[in-house]
């Protein structure tokens, strides 16, 4: 019979609680086992060097490019929506802002204005992480600042839900 994907979670699950409440019950200890003397823990992005190569090629690639967007272009939808001066050219597509009501205009509908703002922002920490770069760190800030411009303009904060 076949077992549905529910079903596998759940036995899994339970199989793995059961391990942890009362491991020397269900597993016999070996012998040979390798003694675990610590859990596993993340390490930070600083921790890990890149050598020359494919790998590192497409890093450096990926941080130029992270590095060269458009700070005002970044902001744009969220000072269109605090209806604050908004420079800079449109990122387009769903980047953008658009009334709700222009939903369906194409080809720049702004379906979810600054919807990958968060995405850029995290990609360009974690550069500063792994390198270090002073001028990466000196972006993010800049555009949490921006940002936080933009959300904190006013307590009223109705206007974002409208719908026209």
């Amino acid at each position: 019979m076949a077992q549905s994907r529910r079903t596998f979670l759940k036995t899994s699950a339970a199989l793995g609680a059961a391990a942890l409440v009362r491991p020397h019950d269900t597993f016999a200890a070996s012998e040979n086992a390798p003694a675990i003397t610590a859990p596993l823990s993340q390490f930070a992005h600083g921790d890990v060097e890149l050598h020359e190569g494919p790998m590192r090629e497409q890093f450096d690639r990926n941080h130029a490019f992270y590095r060269g967007l458009d700070e005002d272009a970044l902001l744009k939808p969220f000072r269109q929506r605090a209806e604050l001066p908004a420079p800079g050219d449109d990122m387009g597509g769903w980047y953008s802002w658009a009334p709700l009501s222009a939903i369906d205009a194409r080809p720049n509908n702004g379906f979810a204005p600054g919807h990958s703002f968060g995405q850029y922002l995290s990609g360009l920490s974690r550069y500063y992480a792994a390198t270090g770069d002073r001028a990466t760190q000196e972006k993010v800030h800049r555009l949490v600042r921006g940002f936080v411009s933009c959300v904190h303009l006013r307590q009223d904060f109705s206007r974002f839900d409208r719908c026209a």
